[in-house]
């Protein structure tokens, strides 16, 4: 056992010593873009869409049901899909079709070298991002702090806003669908974490129907180092009030924890199924990285859990467990948070007022740069104070 561990820690090792710790993007060989979350596939890298567009000035549109991304570009308008790419009408071949997630889609290095280029006519390239050397220290350096090469760095976080499109969620004695809470929460929590610097992702950034495996799925095809889905609860009795935080296990805390399992891992039109899920959880719990990522997902839902009782004047229901398919498809640490019961008149209000969103907000991130900071002490990096 301790020689495989070795021998997968020289490998990651060599792994990370050959890897870019970025990918420029140049426009007539001016970087415009350097992308941190870019993807690299049997010798090909792909930038993220929304982020090398944005750099490139560009207006686009995605379909993911159709696979199929437009560019709004005068005079050349060119639309790239699973089959290759057209400009101004004309066929542009492509050895590698792109990578189509629900939230975003990634892009070959080809579609912008070959594809983009001749739209835009102008020359594009990509390459390895070059850290400038670091200047000539007046003494010697102390020699560095000994790490570990199993080091996770948590860089990238996808939030997934629960529910969309026909899929309203529970809704509240107004009428508000949870749907509409979860997104406007996201929101605000995606950019709220972008100004810390990290990179983030959303399953759905508008009200659009995704299956339930679409929105781990696209957790995995960014790498995620964090998944946090968020939700408002829901119950026949309208007086249940309280926030609480999930993560995945094959016995459900209580009943209450098994019910709702069951409620949100139905499909849009179909029956509850909870039984194929403990499979999937079994296979999942004799992998040891993911049986890890169990473990550090209970810890990240205790820090938020605490966080949230700091701002939310409603019970504080704990933190549970439960079979949520959402959670177990993820290979990285995941949680689900229910910030509140939006059937509750009281908490109801509460939840869809900005105020109260923003405070949901800031304990949601402090809990994630809490984890992030605890993580990388305990790899022997200094953690950043969470104020």
């Amino acid at each position: 056992m301790m020689r495989k561990r070795l021998a997968l820690a020289l490998l990651l090792v060599a792994l990370l010593s050959a890897a870019p710790d970025g990918i420029d993007l140049l426009l007539d060989g001016r970087p415009v873009y350097t992308c941190k979350s870019f993807v690299q596939r049997g010798g090909v890298t792909y930038l993220p869409l929304s982020e090398s567009a944005r750099a490139l000035g560009l207006k686009y549109s995605y379909d993911y049901q159709a696979r199929v991304i437009a560019f709004k570009i005068p005079g050349a308008a060119t639309v790239i899909d699973a089959n290759g790419a057209a400009v101004a009408g004309q066929l542009v071949p492509l050895a590698h079709p792109p990578l189509f997630a629900t939230g975003d889609a990634f892009l070959p290095e080809e579609a912008y070298t070959l594809v983009l280029a001749k739209a835009m006519k102008h020359e594009i390239r990509l390459v390895p991002h070059q850290q400038p050397p670091p200047p000539t220290p007046l003494t010697s350096p102390p020699p560095p702090a000994e790490t570990s090469v199993l080091r996770n760095p948590v860089d990238i976080v996808v939030i997934d806003p629960g529910h969309g499109g026909d899929d309203t969620g529970a809704k509240g004695p107004d009428g508000t669908p949870e749907k509409t809470v979860t997104l406007a929460i996201a929101l605000r929590l995606r950019d709220a974490l972008q100004k810390q610097g990290l990179t983030v992702f959303l399953t759905r950034n508008r009200d659009v129907a995704l299956k339930l495996a679409d929105r781990p799925a696209l957790s995995e095809s960014v790498h995620a180092d964090l998944f946090l889905s968020i939700h408002a609860n829901g119950y026949k009795l309208m007086s249940a009030e309280g926030f609480e935080t999930f993560f995945a296990s094959l016995t459900p805390t209580d009943q209450a924890a098994s019910d709702l399992a069951q409620w949100e891992n139905q499909e849009p039109g179909a029956p509850a199924v909870i039984d194929p899920v403990a499979t999937d959880l079994e296979l999942i719990l004799g992998d040891m990285a993911q049986a890890e990522a169990l473990a550090d997902s209970q810890r990240l839902a205790e820090i938020i859990q605490e966080r949230m009782a700091a701002v939310m004047a409603s019970e504080n229901r704990g933190v549970k467990q439960a079979p949520f398919k959402v959670l177990m498809a993820s290979r990285a640490p995941a949680v689900l948070v229910e910030v509140g019961f939006i059937t509750s008149p009281r908490e109801a209000r509460a939840i869809t007022q900005a105020q109260t969103q923003q405070k949901i907000v800031n304990a949601l991130a402090a809990a994630v740069l809490r984890y992030r900071d605890q993580t990388n002490a305990r790899l022997g990096f200094v953690p950043r104070e969470v104020k």
